[in-house]
């Protein structure tokens, strides 16, 4: 059953430190399973499985240096409910009109943060297609204490709306 429609807000939005400590828990943790494999069969292994040790190191450090350089680069800016939808504005000052939400999922809802994927149609190019552009954001009760209960508030009748 829908409610009332959630009044209008701005959410702010900046890197979130509990989705960095993520990145890093599961960086270090894949990093434990390779030294304990590699420790386990390098004395007494064969060519082939100290190669695919070596291997898995490097494959882990791009992939741990591409996460944490994805963490570094999350988006900043305001998430705005207005009533009708929801409008990205970036922290460089991008017009919420330009960008209107098209699609904004509740990935994960851990009552304290949540992980949300918005998804808008770019402008036309001049080839006349538009782009479509997602960005993940990890929103978090500190980054706008007074504003919670409004964000999920929305979120949860976007999600009925859309159910619907």
């Amino acid at each position: 059953m829908l409610h009332d429609t959630p009044t209008a807000f701005q959410f702010p939005v900046s890197r979130s430190v509990r989705a960095g400590f993520f990145v890093a828990v599961v960086c270090l943790a894949a990093a434990l399973v390779i030294v304990c494999w590699s420790w386990s069969v390098w004395p007494t292994g064969f060519v082939w499985q100290r190669m695919v040790s070596v291997a898995a190191t490097c494959v882990w450090a791009l992939a741990s240096v591409h996460a944490f350089r994805q963490w570094q680069c999350s988006a900043s800016g305001r998430l705005q409910w207005q009533r009708h939808g929801w409008a990205w504005q970036d922290a460089a000052g991008q017009p919420p009109q330009a960008s209107h939400v098209h699609t904004l999922d509740c990935v994960w809802d851990g009552q304290s943060f949540l992980v949300l994927r918005l998804q808008w149609m770019q402008p036309q190019t001049a080839q006349g297609a538009q782009q479509p552009r997602v960005h993940w954001l990890w929103l978090e009760q500190r980054m706008s204490p007074e504003l919670w209960g409004d964000i999920r508030r929305a979120v949860l009748y976007w999600r009925q709306r859309s159910q619907h």
